[in-house]
């Protein structure tokens, strides 16, 4: 059976900055991390991929090299400390 996500939780200035998407500036609720170092919420970098992408990906919106789905890792760590900030 799926696992729940939860629902994303509005920034609080105790949330640390690494916990909170440059996409969504929200929460993390599921974190994927990129071969460049950075995360991202899962949906926002899926959807950015989806419409600013072509045959061999979307530029990453932080460091402009290409990104594909292929490329995103999910962030376990990332997800348990953005949980534990609930």
């Amino acid at each position: 059976a799926p696992v729940p996500v939860p629902e994303p939780v509005p920034v609080e200035p105790s949330h640390p900055e690494e916990l909170i998407c440059p996409l969504t500036h929200e929460l993390f609720v599921d974190p994927v991390t990129t071969p460049y170092g950075h995360a991202y919420e899962r949906k926002s970098i899926l959807e950015h991929i989806r419409l600013n992408g072509g045959p061999a990906g979307a530029p990453d919106p932080l460091t402009g090299r290409i990104l594909n789905e292929s490329m995103l890792t999910s962030s376990f760590t990332l997800r348990g400390l953005a949980y534990s900030q609930r």
